[in-house]
């Protein structure tokens, strides 16, 4: 919860986004894996933005929540969201409309 303390909000606040972008850049859509370090790079980038702003958060246990949140958004549901996608087109479809429909009630 203390990594950066020594450092201002500015400086955080930029580096995370910087981060989110290369996250957003180097993400492998089509989950194959062509060039096999552009999703590890996507996925660093991300935990590693999100490690960021947990340390700027006021109490562990609210730190611990995020990081946690973090890994599971951009860790583990890509995994999930393919494999629904082997399993079957139509239960993906319904998947990701129902995600897209209602995601701000998980946000």
């Amino acid at each position: 919860r203390t990594l950066t303390k020594t450092f201002s909000d500015d400086t955080i606040y930029a580096l995370t986004i910087w981060l989110f972008l290369i996250h957003l850049m180097f993400y492998d859509y089509k989950f194959v894996e062509v060039l096999w370090f552009y999703g590890t790079l996507s996925l660093n980038a991300a935990i590693f933005a999100s490690v960021l702003l947990a340390s700027r958060l006021t109490s562990n246990s609210h730190s611990f929540a995020i990081v946690t949140f973090a890994i599971a958004l951009f860790g583990v549901f890509p995994i999930f969201r393919h494999a629904v996608r082997l399993y079957s087109q139509n239960l993906h479809l319904v998947f990701i409309v129902f995600i897209n429909y209602f995601w701000w009630i998980f946000i």
